[in-house]
């Protein structure tokens, strides 16, 4: 599996040829086998960006009518209405 930024690139290489110089908090890239960290430290850096950014899950919430809370008046119900 090839690497998704040149600092995981690095991170694997890292690993893969110095693993005490591994810092604590990404101790858990040590647990991969070697065939596995080397997929990721070959990896060509060409286009690929520096960093990439933690993706943030967007949960919705799904009441059932039988849940007991708070009741929308009918003015709140019309709105939804319109809304949708």
């Amino acid at each position: 599996m090839p690497a998704k930024s040149k600092k995981q690139q690095q991170l694997m290489a890292i690993a893969e040829h110095s693993p005490e110089k591994v810092s604590a908090k990404n101790k858990g890239v040590l647990k991969m086998t070697h065939t596995q960290q080397h997929d990721y430290a070959a990896t060509d850096t060409a286009g690929l960006p520096v960093q990439v950014k933690k993706e943030t899950k967007k949960t919705t919430v799904v009441k059932h009518k039988d849940d007991s809370g708070p009741k929308a008046s009918a003015g709140q119900r019309k709105q939804m209405k319109e809304l949708l």
